[in-house]
């Protein structure tokens, strides 16, 4: 476990500069002009459903499957462009707040294990603070 402290009112601007510079509008675009509407939201449903179907029928299903499937990839490789694309505008803002989450300078940061950039993250957002925190926002989205 790498970070030290919790979550406060403090790390609120960071993270809206870390997120606004790794281009949350560009997200956006990774799933517009995305046409799900031809596909059925149960995917158990239409496998227990193949059994009672004509061949012809089970065949058209899984296709459909498997072109969702496709344009979950795609859209999957747009998001890792947008944050591979951005992560570097915001550089030095993340590091500062990882490192400030750690009780670590940036420069003690760097040397962490590369594996622990994912792990801080992870622990940073599953806190039960973050959690509350964007419970509490939705609710005034509402």
């Amino acid at each position: 476990m790498y970070v030290k402290r919790k979550l406060a009112v403090g790390d609120l601007m960071p993270v809206i500069q870390i997120i606004k510079k790794i281009g949350i509008k560009d997200f956006k675009k990774c799933f517009t002009g995305v046409d799900i509407s031809g596909f059925q939201s149960n995917k158990d449903a239409a496998k227990e459903d193949l059994v009672e179907m004509p061949e012809n029928e089970a065949q058209e299903v899984a296709g459909k499957e498997s072109a969702f499937e496709k344009i979950g990839f795609s859209v999957a490789l747009d998001v890792v462009d947008v944050l591979l694309t951005n992560i570097p505008k915001c550089e030095h803002d993340l590091y500062a707040f990882m490192a400030s989450m750690c009780c670590v300078t940036e420069d003690e940061l760097k040397e962490y294990p590369i594996s622990a950039f994912v792990d801080i993250l992870f622990e940073v957002f599953t806190a039960e603070e973050a959690k509350d925190f964007f419970t509490h926002a939705a609710r005034l989205m509402k």
